[in-house]
């Protein structure tokens, strides 16, 4: 939710900034234009901003996810003779049902 009000909020900026740069566009004084493109970029420089801390975001939530499986693949190495004798457990089971409902 809060990375969909970032976005949102982002978005918004981008629709601000569209609506700066078609002033700029259409205005005719010049002191005004410098006015403009001064907002233009302070605009521009919050929504660089707000994205490269966006892009952070994800890199870290990457990095946590990463970190999480890093320790569940070294618990599920040192598990792996439990791991595989319940694997295998259940394996005999499943075949000799089978063949019990072969028999029938």
């Amino acid at each position: 939710l809060e990375n969909k009000i970032k976005l949102i909020g982002i978005f918004s900026d981008e629709i601000d900034l569209d609506m700066l740069v078609e002033s700029y566009q259409f205005e005719k004084d010049l002191k005004k234009k410098d006015i403009i493109k001064a907002e233009i970029m302070r605009k521009m420089s919050d929504i660089f901003d707000k994205k490269e801390e966006m892009k952070l975001e994800i890199i870290n939530n990457v990095e946590k996810n990463l970190e999480a499986k890093r320790k569940d693949f070294s618990k599920r190495k040192l598990a792996k003779d439990d791991i595989l004798k319940k694997d295998l457990e259940i394996m005999l089971k499943n075949i000799g049902r089978m063949d019990e409902e072969d028999g029938k």
